[in-house]
């Protein structure tokens, strides 16, 4: 009696970590989706101007002599998995990558001369953005997000007793955690990457005029959620060791 309350503890105790994985992930995948601080706050990486840089007068005198005002030289673009959020003066505005052109208001500027006839901006913190999409994709989120949800159903299912193929579900589930955990290990490590390479590149690229910040929430999400995967998978290892040793026992004692 005590032995099948442990089971259906433990099993109880993955269900709910991968609930609380799939509620994490899916709300990384949407962050900077919505203007409201619980959206806009889940970004990846963060760009703004440096106001600690030299040049950070031009950029503000570039911004005046193009559009009457200094407001534009002191936004931060937010960036995550779906969207951006620009934020002017403490008003935020959020989009999809697909209509960026939205944001035609917040131009690229040019602060140093140059000798060609080039119309493109200098420096372009929405350019940036779209350049950031192009390099870290939702995709391996998404079909994490997937799994996660299948290995919620065939744990519901293996926890329901008198089932049919219980057992053989237990195994089918570590074999899905197995791979979560490694594709959700890959896309965490890769989205540190991504973020942490793109904060060297832009402060170097910029002459330090552009500073970029990685998203502190998002990264613990990132993490918290592939640390619950993988102690659901140690718990999908003891049970598939202990329905072998079970095994192993009954076709000991059918031979006696």
């Amino acid at each position: 009696m005590i032995f099948a309350i442990v089971k259906l503890i433990s099993r109880c105790y993955s269900l709910v970590l991968l609930f609380i994985t799939g509620f994490l992930l899916g709300f990384l995948l949407i962050g900077c989706s919505d203007p409201t601080s619980s959206f806009s706050n889940v970004y990846l990486s963060k760009f703004e101007f440096n106001k600690t840089s030299d040049l950070y007068s031009n950029v503000r005198a570039a911004y005046k002599s193009t559009n009457s005002s200094t407001e534009l030289a002191e936004m931060s673009i937010r960036v995550g998995y779906l969207g951006v959020c620009v934020n002017i003066q403490q008003n935020m505005t959020c989009t999809s990558f697909s209509t960026l052109n939205t944001l035609a208001n917040v131009s690229g500027i040019s602060i140093i001369p140059t000798s060609t006839k080039s119309t493109q901006p200098q420096l372009d913190l929405v350019g940036l953005a779209k350049v950031f999409s192009n390099i870290c994709h939702p995709h391996i989120l998404m079909t994490v997000i997937i799994l996660v949800l299948v290995m919620l159903l065939l744990i519901t299912y293996s926890s329901i007793p008198g089932f049919p193929g219980r057992q053989r579900t237990t195994m089918i589930t570590t074999g899905f955690a197995l791979c979560t955990v490694l594709l959700w290990g890959l896309g965490a490590m890769l989205q540190y990457e991504c973020v942490s390479t793109t904060k060297k590149i832009v402060a170097k690229s910029s002459m330090g005029v552009i500073s970029a910040g990685a998203g502190s929430r998002a990264q613990a999400m990132s993490w918290t959620s592939f640390a619950f995967i993988f102690i659901v998978f140690l718990d999908c290892v003891y049970r598939v060791v202990r329905i072998l040793r079970e095994n192993k026992k009954r076709g000991v004692a059918e031979k006696c």
